[in-house]
């Protein structure tokens, strides 16, 4: 009984924890695991949209776009800093989910266009996956939002030999 009283508590315990990390993966490992890009589509906002009424930062887009840059700037430092670096400048479309506070909740990439090994991806979104859940977006708004879009990666520094 007290076994079963035990996982209980580590359960609830851990579940925010778990809950509270974002998710990354692309867009074919979300398929593959039965995520509808639909559904989640229908909870959040656009940040930014081509019709004016339609995006949350719309009104003043400069703020969210100064952080939305600064975001994949210190994705970038960090992923360089832990060992990550890209063999030549590379194009990768993603979709990424925040909460109301800018907290990301999910993050699918294409992997087509990432043209990384599987180690690579791995390596990739593993620590894509340690700095959103240690970073936020700097901006937050008054409901759930997601960006859409292509960013080319580049090294902040050079790949040590």
């Amino acid at each position: 009984m007290k076994y079963i009283y035990s996982f209980v508590l580590f359960f609830l315990f851990i579940t925010p924890l778990v809950v509270g990390q974002g998710t990354v993966m692309t867009f074919a490992q979300a398929q593959e695991n039965g995520i509808s890009i639909d559904e989640i589509d229908a909870r959040y906002i656009d940040a930014l949209h081509s019709t004016p009424e339609l995006g949350l930062f719309n009104e003043n887009p400069q703020p969210f776009i100064q952080q939305f840059r600064e975001f994949y700037t210190e994705l970038t430092k960090f992923l360089n800093t832990n060992g990550f670096y890209w063999q030549e400048p590379t194009r990768i479309f993603s979709r990424i989910y925040f909460s109301a506070e800018g907290q990301v909740e999910y993050f699918f990439l294409n992997e087509s266009q990432a043209k990384l090994s599987s180690e690579k991806m791995e390596q990739f979104t593993n620590l894509t996956e340690t700095f959103i859940s240690n970073n936020t977006l700097g901006i937050s708004g008054d409901k759930p939002f997601a960006q859409c879009s292509p960013v080319v990666y580049t090294n902040m520094e050079k790949p040590e030999n």
